[in-house]
């Protein structure tokens, strides 16, 4: 049988231009996906929310603003009293209006400020009075964290970091606590910068800690002044610790810290160390050298 050449053409075209139109409809689908892939969500810019108990504002509770917020707003609180214990549970910048007239106050009633978020700030209010069980301000699981140019007042503890790192606590005034400033089972990096800390039981507690930078605070007035209960690898430099009713400086089962021109004065025992538990004669090692002053006099160690 002889087969027509036109027919066989006529055959052949239709399959190549079936063949085409699935490659040219491949590619389109390909750009198209490739295009859907690259599109990239535009972020919503910060946005700064406005907080007033007895005014025009966006809200009238600190809460209510934090959870209408999103991640890195602001929120700007006006003075007044705001009867709250709040919770920050993402990253947010918290800035009063002036620390002496925006004050938080817990009632008596668990924590005031709870802060379960990395990259929280935290300035110019008044804090105070938590359960006495609890914390005025409570870094809990908290990083790259700020807290500074508060008052913190009238709580179990001050201020409270508990397995927080890189967190910074600056030019805080912190007065009347069980404990002033607590730092409990941090893995370090913390700085304890410029606070005033009086008429505490504790000044700064650090219990099973290591490699934090406590400086240039001024303690006075406490029971104790710094106590450190089983913690290492320290820097306290240029404190002034001064008429606290026992301690000065205390550090207990703890070794491998650094002490450099503190000036400790007036306290019933300035200075003083303690070895025991299970490294013995380790947790004397501390490198304490003589710019540290006691009574004027320098520290022979």
């Amino acid at each position: 049988m002889r087969l027509n050449p036109i027919s066989l053409w006529g055959l052949g075209g239709a399959v190549l231009r079936r063949t085409a139109s699935a490659i040219m409809l491949t590619l389109l689908l390909a750009s198209m996906l490739t295009l859907a892939f690259n599109i990239q969500p535009v972020k919503a810019e910060p946005k700064t929310w406005t907080v007033d108990d007895d005014g025009p504002a966006d809200f009238r509770t600190i809460q209510e603003a934090i959870n209408a917020a999103s991640s890195e707003d602001s929120i700007y609180v006006k003075n007044g009293t705001y009867y709250e214990n709040v919770v920050v549970n993402k990253s947010l910048s918290l800035v009063g209006e002036n620390r002496d007239a925006t004050i938080v106050d817990g009632r008596g009633v668990t924590h005031v400020v709870h802060v379960i978020a990395n990259k929280t700030l935290f300035r110019e209010f008044t804090v105070q009075n938590s359960n006495m069980d609890e914390y005025g301000i409570y870094l809990d699981y908290s990083f790259n964290c700020s807290v500074s140019d508060n008052i913190v007042r009238n709580a179990g503890q001050g201020i409270r970091l508990y397995y927080s790192d890189l967190d910074t606590i600056s030019r805080n005034n912190i007065s009347n606590n069980s404990e002033g400033i607590v730092l409990r089972h941090t893995l370090g990096d913390n700085i304890i910068n410029a606070n005033v800390i009086h008429n505490n039981t504790e000044g700064i507690l650090l219990i099973e800690v290591h490699s934090n930078n406590i400086s240039n605070n001024i303690i006075h007035n406490n029971n104790e002044g710094i106590v450190s209960v089983g913690s290492y690898f320290n820097d306290f430099s240029k404190n002034q610790i001064a008429t606290n009713v026992m301690h000065g400086i205390w550090l207990q089962s703890s070794g491998y810290n650094i002490l450099r021109a503190n000036n400790i004065t007036g306290n019933e025992y300035n200075l003083g160390v303690e070895g025991g538990g299970g490294e013995g004669i380790l947790e004397l090692i501390n490198d304490i050298d003589t710019s540290n002053a006691v009574n004027g006099k320098p520290v022979y160690y």
